[in-house]
């Protein structure tokens, strides 16, 4: 009697898993457990790699973070952000943004951050960086704790960011600065961040600035909110070794 041998491929081993319901057996909650879990992050990577992490297995996969195991999800899609398709980012930050912003704890502000820093959609990190954003700009429905969260996120999203990027964030902060004065809201969020984003460039060494951008892979371009379309002009020159960054907005008509 012949025996028919297959190739042990990552395809093979993917189809062979599914065949033999293991990863039903991992990443269900009623039959899994944390340590399972928590070794399961290089069969995650090897799906994204082969093109296998399909929209079953990945609502699976999601399905532990309402049952004790958020930590290791969170982990294992952070580590692995880079890989992420589209439709995966999409499907995460939608889950996560259909609670209201007050009601997200720190860990999935975290994600929300990452799933923005690290994937290959420019679109895609527009709309997170627009999520960070619009939570600062209307801070009086917030509270203090989640505003300076989304404070450190954004400018975290964007600290390497070249200053002709950064610039129509930069200006339109201070914009709405004295636009807030005049109607007597809320300006110590707005003003927070425009310190932070400046600080935050002076601090990158002169000629490092395009290597360091190269570390993100998504972009927020500029002009891309409605808000910021009338911030044109930016500076950026040395003084006795120091970054001198200056700045301009026309006012909207």
């Amino acid at each position: 009697m012949k025996t028919e041998t297959k190739a042990f491929t990552a395809e093979f081993l993917i189809e062979w898993m599914r065949e033999h319901q293991v990863f039903q057996n991992m990443w269900d909650p009623r039959k899994t457990h944390l340590q399972i879990v928590q070794r399961t992050d290089a069969i995650f990577l090897l799906l994204l790699k082969e093109d296998k992490l399909d929209d079953e297995l990945l609502s699976l996969f999601w399905s532990l973070r309402e049952n004790d195991y958020q930590t290791e999800v969170f982990k294992i899609i952070s580590d692995n952000c880079f890989w992420l398709k589209e439709q995966h980012v999409s499907f995460i930050f939608n889950e996560l943004t259909n609670a209201p912003a007050e009601k997200l704890n720190t860990a999935e502000f975290d994600v929300i951050c990452d799933l923005g820093k690290y994937n290959k959609s420019t679109d895609f990190s527009t709309k997170v960086c627009d999520f960070f954003w619009q939570i600062v700009l209307n801070s009086s429905k917030y509270n203090r704790e989640l505003i300076d969260n989304c404070i450190k996120k954004f400018a975290e999203m964007i600290k390497y960011w070249s200053i002709t990027r950064k610039t129509p964030f930069i200006t339109e902060l201070a914009k709405e600065l004295g636009s807030a004065t005049r109607k007597d809201q809320p300006t110590v969020p707005i003003l927070q961040l425009l310190v932070k984003l400046i600080k935050d460039q002076l601090a990158i060494p002169t000629g490092n600035t395009s290597a360091a951008t190269s570390y993100y892979s998504g972009g927020y371009a500029a002009g891309t909110t409605s808000s910021i379309s009338n911030m044109t002009q930016a500076s950026n020159r040395q003084e006795n070794g120091t970054t001198i960054l200056s700045y301009s907005y026309k006012p909207s008509s």
